[in-house]
């Protein structure tokens, strides 16, 4: 619902449980207003009814009566639910697009030496603190799928899933790590393997049993993977 308070308008949802404030010099509040002109210029041609339905807004902005004008309501809560869904979504994409270009330079700058912690997964396990590997695991996933030939990225993609929980990186990390099981980098593949060893939940046999690798010491090591997985394994 609208109303008109010292040059500020709020608008509230009919179950009064959201409120926004819009200074004039809100570009919200003028993106919403150009949206309700539109929609009610086209509702009618007849200017008796735009007299109307104008007198109506008019008097719904001084009274604060907000059961009286029902369509107003209906438009101005539309416009701004789309205005904010459309907000957080770029939003969103700036900060995974943010994160993908920090990820590609810290992989290739980056050297991974078995029994030290690279930086690379410094970088993820303080993602994972903060409660932002929704936005990296998306990053990852966007590095991943073009960087498919280069087996350094690869390496550092699943170097940095595999530091985390299990949990932590699902679906996308699983998907990532399955897909690589059968790169035609042998050490890639080999790091695949190594994340479901690190990972060491049972939740990803179903990954290592449907997988067959080569050469043969490679599906050697896959299935002492498993067999260890199923003995020590979380589930």
């Amino acid at each position: 619902m609208i109303n008109k308070i010292s040059r500020e308008l709020f608008i509230k949802s009919r179950d009064g449980s959201t409120v926004y404030y819009l200074p004039e010099s809100s570009s919200l509040r003028r993106a919403i207003i150009e949206v309700f002109e539109e929609q009610e210029d086209a509702s009618t041609n007849d200017d008796y009814l735009k007299d109307q339905l104008n007198k109506k807004k008019q008097q719904s902005l001084y009274t604060n009566n907000f059961g009286e004008n029902k369509k107003s309501t209906d438009l101005y809560g539309a416009a701004i639910l789309d205005y904010i869904a459309q907000s957080e979504a770029e939003a969103r994409e700036k900060i995974i697009l943010r994160y993908a270009n920090e990820i590609r330079i810290l992989i290739q700058q980056d050297e991974f030496i078995d029994g030290e912690v690279s930086r690379s997964e410094q970088y993820m396990i303080e993602g994972y603190e903060q409660g932002q590997l929704d936005f990296i695991t998306e990053a990852l996933m966007r590095v991943y799928s073009s960087n498919l030939g280069e087996a350094h990225i690869l390496e550092g993609i699943l170097t940095m899933i595999a530091c985390v929980p299990y949990e932590a990186v699902s679906p996308k990390g699983q998907i990532m790590a399955m897909g690589l099981l059968t790169n035609k980098i042998l050490s890639v593949r080999d790091k695949a393997i190594q994340c479901f060893e690190r990972w060491n939940s049972k939740k990803g046999l179903a990954y290592l049993r449907n997988v067959s690798c080569y050469p043969k010491w490679l599906q050697n090591y896959v299935d002492k993977v498993i067999k260890y997985i199923e003995r020590d394994g979380m589930e």
